[in-house]
């Protein structure tokens, strides 16, 4: 589907509402599969919205990943948000917040409490 297509924006916002549900769920195989698609989709889109539309897809492809025991992709997809969320949103929006919550997460998860608190905001490494 060509970015400029006006059912562009509906298939991927359709993709990610149905990667968050499956992973609500606990589908992750499922979530991981759809937010995928995402990725791909905002990708070959070029313009502004379409950045806005790749930071917030791969924020949660990088969720899925680490519900799915896989914290080091996790890791590089969301370090890749957080690049993207950064110039798009702002270094204080909720995007950036949410995206710093998920590594702090991630790197809890993998048992480095270090970088989480630097995520969480509480000291630098």
């Amino acid at each position: 589907m060509h970015p400029r297509s006006p059912f562009f924006n509906t298939v991927f916002t359709n993709y990610v509402q149905q990667g968050i549900a499956a992973l609500a769920l606990g589908n992750t195989e499922s979530a991981l599969r759809l937010l995928e698609k995402a990725v791909n989709a905002a990708r070959v889109a070029k313009g502004h919205n379409n950045r806005r539309n790749l930071g917030l897809a791969l924020l949660r492809l990088g969720e899925a990943h680490d519900a799915n025991g896989d914290s080091e992709r996790a890791v590089c997809f969301l370090l890749e948000a957080l690049e993207v969320l950064l110039v798009t949103w702002g270094p204080r929006s909720n995007q950036m917040r949410d995206c710093r919550a998920a590594l702090a997460k991630t790197f809890a998860n993998k048992g480095d409490m270090c970088l989480a608190d630097f995520y969480r905001g509480n000291s630098m490494p």
